[in-house]
Order: structure tokens, then sequence, then C-alpha cells
């Protein structure tokens, strides 16, 4: 512990680029009572003076949400020396973060109090903000860091605030370079939720639980309000919340989210190409929210029992109001185009409005007795995401909507629906997105539909072998037949799907570009044929799969990538003859492709302006080259 020494005053001191503050309140005083703090570069001899550069509650040293787990915890700041010093009961605290390096003095009174404690000077550094133990066993070191609240982590009513996350060890250690897996927990939760269930571990590698509350001061109460991993309004006071008559949201929670994850991946030298997020309810709504927004972070996302139309089915919360405004005013957010925070939280409208391909696989999975999330919304959504092709694993089951509403419904406990499935994605591997997904292909309808108790769309596709290059994409695909958990093998022995290349970073074909694929096994080719991109340059290759593995390999002829081509060049067939004909003294690389990829004709040619043979004879069939298709009937 630190060897600060106590006393009844205010005690200010700077260590690490930030100014820590501690006093004796009043112990008859109630927990929501406010403490103003002030600061100026001249001793502070009234209140007001100099800049109210922050509030707090009474009960500030409380650190509560670890109550969980730590009875009666409370919080640890640096001392002058770096030690960690405990809040004492009957103080309170207050961080400042300093924008420049000088001299300061420092005030804090109750809100409203005719008399009020000072500091004396305080030598101030600045440095970037970082994280401090607040505790640490051989199962958790539980970190914290306080924002400043001038609109990166928080608004100006969150300077000062302090927040949690836990970092929890394997039992058997880790080696290095280990996978990150972060815990979003799901809304009234706290970052401790998953010890009710025991030990929370990710096997041979690191779990990360983070934590979402805004401490508010709602009717003389004090309540956490959650910021569904988002952020709030730039005016939202935690001190006096209020309906806002209009304001912008900002992605405050968002970037805190981002920073810790980046923190400790830094600083524990995780895989960075294994780090996954996911969570139930509203940390479900989150794991999507993340993913679709930081791709680049994320390599995969699991998301319990989510609202997947996000807040529109909370909109009778007046928590929400405050800190979103209501879905009448669908606030403005900062990101660019200024979208609607009722529509940026939308899944629906994030797929319609933001989609890449560049999001990673994520597996999503609801209940059809979730009292919290009707059922008849979340299914509508699978029908919207499943059509537009984001490839996502979609379940569904007979579970409600807490962890004790699982037991016993068809998913629980799926290998592919824990955290430890997490850890075999990696953010620089493309994925196999599936859509469409059909049991039973030689039967009329589609298998399963939303009208059963249980199914999933695409959830018993496996994969591995995949090959990116600028020319082919392959895979290795089959329906689950074998697992610790029964209900995870495919009751059909093959399935339809479109299979949708996701997260290619050398295969990039362009829109509309006619691509051949063939589907092979053991060698042999069961199915071929030709597919042209979509807008965003994905092929949907239409398949049959089955419980062995069968190789898709979709071929992009080398031809088309070759720079830019000159429009007035044309190249066409007649009568089984090759013809071309293009600008005069044009010199011409023409290679030629069939169907499915292979070099058929490769030739230089000095074009004469004038149609010209080439003196080559071709067969039936579809060829390709970078100017287009040569069709020969």
């Amino acid at each position: 512990m630190g060897v600060l020494a106590l006393i009844s005053g205010l005690q200010a001191w700077n260590y690490g680029g930030q100014t820590f503050l501690l006093w004796e309140v009043d112990t008859s005083l109630p927990p929501w009572a406010v403490y103003e703090v002030y600061r100026d570069t001249v001793p502070i001899t009234q209140v007001p003076q100099g800049e109210l550069v922050g509030k707090t509650f009474a009960s500030a040293g409380e650190n509560y949400r670890l109550w969980d787990y730590l009875p009666g915890y409370r919080w640890r700041v640096p001392d002058t020396s770096g030690e960690m010093l405990e809040v004492p009961e009957g103080h309170a605290y207050f961080v400042y973060t300093p924008e420049r390096p000088g001299t300061s003095y420092y005030a804090v009174r109750l809100e409203g109090a005719d008399t009020f404690l000072a500091s004396g000077p305080v030598a101030e550094d600045t440095g970037e903000p970082t994280a401090y133990v607040q505790y640490q066993s051989d199962t958790v070191i539980i970190f914290a860091h306080w924002i400043p609240g001038r609109g990166e982590m928080g608004n100006a009513a969150a300077a000062g605030l302090g927040f949690n996350f836990a970092l929890w060890l394997p039992p058997g250690g880790y080696g290095p370079n280990p996978p990150l897996v972060v815990y979003l927990h799901g809304g009234t939760q706290n970052l401790m939720a998953l010890t009710q269930y025991g030990r929370p571990y990710v096997l041979d590698g690191l779990l990360l639980t983070l934590d979402d509350p805004l401490q508010t001061l709602f009717r003389d109460t004090l309540v956490d309000q959650n910021t569904f991993w988002l952020g709030y309004r730039k005016g939202f006071d935690r001190f006096d919340p209020r309906l806002p008559s209009w304001d912008t949201v900002m992605l405050y929670t968002a970037r805190r989210v981002w920073w810790e994850v980046s923190w400790v991946a830094e600083r524990f030298g995780v895989d960075t190409q294994r780090v996954s997020v996911a969570g139930p309810s509203m940390g479900g709504m989150g794991t999507l929210f993340h993913t679709q927004l930081r791709p680049d972070l994320f390599a995969a996302g699991l998301s319990w029992v989510p609202h997947v139309i996000g807040l529109w089915d909370l909109t009778d919360s007046a928590a929400v109001w405050f800190i979103f405004g209501t879905k009448y005013q669908n606030l403005p957010t900062e990101l660019e185009g200024n979208p609607g925070v009722y529509d940026l939280y939308d899944t629906r409208w994030r797929v319609a409005n933001l989609y890449s391909p560049s999001w990673p696989p994520t597996r999503v999975v609801v209940g059809v007795n979730d009292e919290r999330v009707p059922w008849e919304n979340n299914a509508a959504a699978y029908c919207f995401l499943d059509s537009a092709g984001v490839g996502f694993g979609l379940f569904w089951d007979e579970r409600g909507h807490f962890f004790d509403e699982w037991v016993g419904a068809h998913w629980y406990p799926s290998k592919f629906l824990n955290l430890w499935s997490l850890t075999q994605f990696r953010r620089s591997e493309s994925w196999p997105g599936i859509a469409g997904f059909d049991l039973w292909p030689d039967s009329a309808g589609r298998q399963p539909d939303t009208s059963e108790e249980w199914g999933t769309w695409g959830g018993y596709v496996e994969w591995s072998g995949v090959v990116d290059s600028p020319d082919v994409w392959e895979a290795s695909l089959w329906l689950c037949n074998q697992s610790p958990y029964p209900n995870d093998v495919c009751p059909s022995d093959s399935a339809f799907a479109y299979v949708i290349p996701k997260r290619c970073r050398l295969f990039r074909p362009s829109p509309g570009e006619v691509l051949s694929w063939a589907l092979l096994e053991d060698g042999d080719t069961v199915a071929e044929g030709e597919v042209t991109a979509d807008s965003l340059g994905q092929a949907w290759v239409p398949v049959v799969l089955t419980k062995s593995p069968r190789t898709l390999v979709i071929r992009q002829t080398q031809g088309l990538r070759e720079g830019r081509w000159e429009a007035r060049v044309r190249v066409w067939a007649s009568r089984g003859e090759l013809w071309a004909q293009g600008p005069a003294g044009r010199k011409l690389l023409l290679k030629l492709y069939s169907a499915d990829g292979r070099l058929t004709l490769e030739r230089k040619l000095t074009l004469l302006g004038e149609p010209q043979p080439l003196g080559v004879k071709l067969k039936r069939g579809v060829y390709l080259w970078r100017g287009g298709k040569v069709l020969v009937q």
C-alpha cells in the first residue's frame, strides 16, 4: 500500500500525467451528495474560483462494481511513488488529467456549501494516461483507468470517472502470443458477471471482461446507466439528467472499449490477429456493433440473445431517452454522415448502409421463448441478414433471455457458441460466408424455417484450408459430423448453400466480373459453373455440401487483373474463329482463359484498326479475357 499521509484536508498530487485528489467527506451525507472540483493557477481563496473541472459523488471511494467478487472493495490510486493507495472509508477522490505541464491549485466543496477545502501547489506533468492494478491473484488481474472527460472517452460530466476491466488467466497458464477474447456484459450486469457461473477463463488464452456503467443521479438515487457499449449524448449530464431538445450522440464508450482492448493487447503480448469479442443481450448488441465498426480490431464475434434490430425494442425506457433521446428524435451520431443513433445501432441499418465484406465471422443465437427480445423481430432480422449475404452463422432455439433459461435449449452448450470457439479465427484470414442454407434441398420449401422451435442457417458448416490468392479462392467445407455435443451434428447428409468468400485480402474480383468455380471431392469434380461478382465484388457460389469435406475452388482469371484496358479494343468469335479489332498500331498481349480458369491462348498482336482474324479456332464455350467474355457457339 502507498505511504501518502491522510489528513482531513484536501490532498493533491501528480503521478503518471494525472493529478489525484483525496479528501474526507461528511459521513452523514447521502451517497449521492455532489462535490465540485475547482482548479486555478493561483491559490484558491474563495469558491467558485478558477475552472470547474469536474464533479463527483460522496460515495466515490466505493469500487462497488467489484463487490460481487470483492465485497466492500474500494478504489486504489497511485501515490506519489506509484504505490497503490486505497481510498479510505469516509473519503472521496477525483482524478484530473492536465492538458499541459505547470503548477495548479485545487479546491473541493460540497455543492451549494459555503465552505471548501483547498490544496497547495501541485507540480503537474502530462503524459498518456494508463491503467493501474486494483486487485491481482492467480485467477484475475483487475485494472482501472480514469478518463479525462474532454471528448474522447467521455464528456465533461464524466471527467475523472474511473472504469475497471479484468483480465482472467487460464488455469494452466498461457504461452507467447495468446489469443484474447473480450466479453461485454449484459444490461444491469457488470464486468464480474461471469463469476457467478464459476471461474471464467479461455483455455490457452486470455479473457478480458469490460464494464459499461455511467453512474447517474436520478431522483435522489444513484443508478448505473448503461450506454449499450456505444456512448451517449454530448450534453448528457449525469448529475442532472434531462430529456434533450437536440444533441449529438458521441461514441464515448466505444472509444473506451477500443482503448482498453488495445492497452491489454500491447502489454500482454496478445496475438492481435486473434482478438475476438462476445456478449449476451446488451453485450450481444455491442458485439455486433463493435465487430462491424472495427473489423480491423476483431477477428470474430459471438452474440447471445441480442436485440438484432438494436434499440427500437427499448424505446419506452426513460433511461434510454436520457442518453440517446427518443426514437422520434433519432438524434444524430458523430459518425460520418451523422446517422441517427437508433438507425446506427440497428444491425439491419448497418448492413444496408455500412456493410463491408471485411466484417469478421460472427455467430448469433436467439431464443423463441425470450420475453425480453421478441422472437418475431429477431426472426425477421435473420431473414434480412441472410438474404443480404452477410454470411453469419444464425442460430435459434427454445431458450429464454437469461443464462439460467438456456439450459435444455437445443444449442446449449454447442461447441459453435462458446468463448473457446472464437480463438480459432484470425483477423488476417478469409472465411466462407454462408447464405440461403437449406438442410433438405430436394424437398419443397426451405428447411429449417423460422416457424420451427430451433434451427440454424449456416451454423453446421465448418471449414479449413482457406486459400486467398490474387487468382484463386479455395476452402475445404463440410457439414459438422462430430462434436462433444450431439446436437451440433448436422441431421442431414447434404445441404445447399451459397458460399461467399469474405475478408479477402488478395482475391478481389471487380463488380460484374465473371468467375469460374468447381466443387471437388477426393480430387474429382462434382459440380462446376460460373458466377458473376455482385456490386461489392463478392462471388455467391451455389453448392451442395456433405459431411465429407468438399473443396470449393473459385478462379479469377489473371487476364482480367492486368491493369487498365482500352475500351475500344474488341475480341470476339465468328463461326469458331477468333477476331480482334482496335486502334491501329495498338500493341496487345491477349490472354484467353476457359471458364474454369485455364489459360487457353496467349498471343502478342499489333492491331490494324480494322477487324483482323487471329487464325485461331476455338471449341464451343465461354472464354474470358480482361476486356470481357468471348462466346463460341
